[in-house]
């Protein structure tokens, strides 16, 4: 906290200790007043808006030092979810290159009637264009990356995953 916000709570505290001083010495005295009784009153009621306020305070910088770390957040997961789309883009490129050679082996087999080497062929195609079947990205950060992660982890278990996630842009859907 601010040194402002400090002396806030120091006066706050001293008007408190005044009105237990005043109301705790007229009641001891036996001299009870209307008007210090108001005055009290007065410099509680004072008490209580200075609390107000510094609760009001400390509330918005809570709000906005929240918002800075989901911002934060926010900005961690897309780079993340990023990574992996990129690295997914740069794997599926390399699949789609790899394919004229697997297709160029493919007819050479075909030719020299290596029926089984075809199908071993095209099968471990299958199996490593397989890994990019299920891939979120909705434009919510957090949501992509844990979905992300958890179709990787079942993925990686020797779990098939077949996903299908529409998001629409309209409220109502």
């Amino acid at each position: 906290m601010n040194s402002k916000r400090w002396l806030t709570i120091i006066i706050v505290i001293s008007i408190l200790f005044i009105v237990a001083y005043i109301l705790g010495t007229s009641y001891v005295f036996n001299n009870v007043d209307a008007l210090v009784n108001l005055c009290c009153t007065a410099l509680i009621f004072i008490a209580i808006i200075l609390i107000l306020n510094i609760y009001g305070k400390i509330l918005e910088e809570n709000e906005e030092s929240t918002r800075i770390r989901l911002k934060n957040e926010e900005i961690r997961y897309k780079k993340e979810n990023e990574k992996v789309l990129s690295k997914m883009s740069e794997d599926i490129y390399q699949l789609e290159h790899n394919l004229r050679y697997i297709l160029m082996q493919v007819k050479i087999n075909e030719e020299n009637k290596k029926y089984d080497e075809n199908i071993e062929l095209i099968d471990q195609y299958i199996r490593n264009f397989g890994k990019f079947k299920a891939i979120i990205n909705t434009d919510n950060p957090y949501f992509d990356y844990f979905m992300n992660q958890k179709i990787n982890d079942l993925s990686n278990n020797g779990i098939d995953v077949h996903t299908s996630i529409n998001i629409s842009h309209s409220d109502y859907i």
